[in-house]
């Protein structure tokens, strides 16, 4: 594994690789635990390949741009992606943008002619709303989570014949730090309407979907004293979740299996997690640095199957996939790593 790290572009003197990869023990992951990067990229945002229609690219001979076959030969067997509302439906009483889809239907042919698997997310940063609802007041206003649920079965349909695997939106920890902050009305308001736009768009993509879909909802937690409750309000909604994604904010990565346990001990109901972490965000931070920080996180989620919890997969990133022919490190590193429990 030390030759690894220095194959992918570290040497045998970074200590915070070399440490980690000697502590790095994956046993108790079960068998299906599913592994994936995150990127922070627009599918549906225009590239300069110019390439149009799979059957053009066919026919011309052509395949993935560079960056989608990057992931292909770093191994990488899932990628998680944001689909941002305002690029899919910039006015949300009219239709949806030929354009945007169209792109995004290609960018997920693009990842499963290489081998990795989409799993989107369709909402993630209050920045990819539409103008006009971030301008009526956002998730402050319940009008936004009615039309969420347009944007989810819009997505949902365009793609359902080949993405089975689904999140909703990400419950971000700067709303519920508001409400404990100053129990404003209008921060109650934001966090409820996230909750329901939630649950419409569950709803509306279950009910067009085949019965091998699987729907889950994330929320970004730190291991404080709310998280309880935010927890449980996600579980009391209608549909039943196939899994929880757990975003851990955390210090360290130490406290993470100690919030997975304290979920699981209040809430044992919960479906399996699926864990995911930022990328190191020192703005210092080379390659190596931010390796050592993904496996450490990855050690600790291994620790906190050990304990049982209930531990289905892991999205590290986001991570920006760089141009060229020179990969991230950290892919080679992770892809080596977590080889022992990928999916069949």
């Amino acid at each position: 594994m030390i030759d690894a790290v220095a194959a992918a572009g570290g040497t045998q003197d970074d200590r915070r690789v070399t440490d980690a990869v000697a502590r790095l023990d994956l046993s108790g992951l079960a068998d299906g635990f599913a592994w994936a990067i995150g990127v922070a990229a627009d599918p549906t945002a225009p590239r300069a390949s110019g390439r149009t229609g799979r059957a053009g690219r066919r026919a011309a001979g052509g395949g993935a741009d560079d960056a989608v076959a990057l992931l292909g030969r770093a191994g990488v067997d899932v990628l998680a992606v944001p689909v941002p509302w305002a690029s899919v439906l910039p006015d949300p009483a009219g239709p949806a943008d030929p354009d945007a889809l169209a792109r995004l239907d290609r960018r997920v042919d693009d990842l499963l002619a290489v081998g990795v698997t989409p799993w989107p997310t369709l909402h993630t940063d209050d920045a990819a709303l539409p103008a006009v609802l971030r301008d009526a007041g956002g998730w402050a206003s319940r009008e936004t989570a009615l039309r969420f649920a347009d944007h989810a079965a819009t997505v949902h349909a365009l793609l359902a014949d080949r993405v089975a695997t689904w999140t909703t939106l990400v419950v971000p920890a700067v709303a519920a730090a508001a409400d404990a902050a100053d129990g404003d009305d209008g921060d109650d308001d934001h966090e409820a309407n996230l909750l329901l736009a939630h649950g419409l768009a569950h709803a509306a993509m279950r009910a067009q979907a085949p019965a091998d879909h699987r729907f889950g909802v994330t929320v970004a937690l730190a291991g404080g004293p709310d998280d309880d409750r935010r927890v449980g309000a996600l579980l009391a909604g209608p549909e039943p979740l196939d899994r929880l994604g757990v975003h851990y904010v955390g210090a360290t990565p130490r406290g993470l299996p100690e919030l997975l346990a304290r979920i699981r001990r209040e809430h044992p109901q919960a479906p399996p997690f699926l864990v995911s972490t930022a990328a190191a965000a020192d703005e210092g931070a080379d390659d190596l640095d931010r390796v050592a920080d993904l496996l450490e996180h990855l050690d600790a989620l291994a620790v906190a199957a050990r304990a049982g919890v209930g531990v289905r997969g892991y999205v590290a990133g986001p991570v920006d996939v760089p141009g060229g022919d020179r990969p991230w490190p950290g892919l080679d590193v992770l892809r080596l790593a977590v080889a022992a429990v990928r999916p069949a």
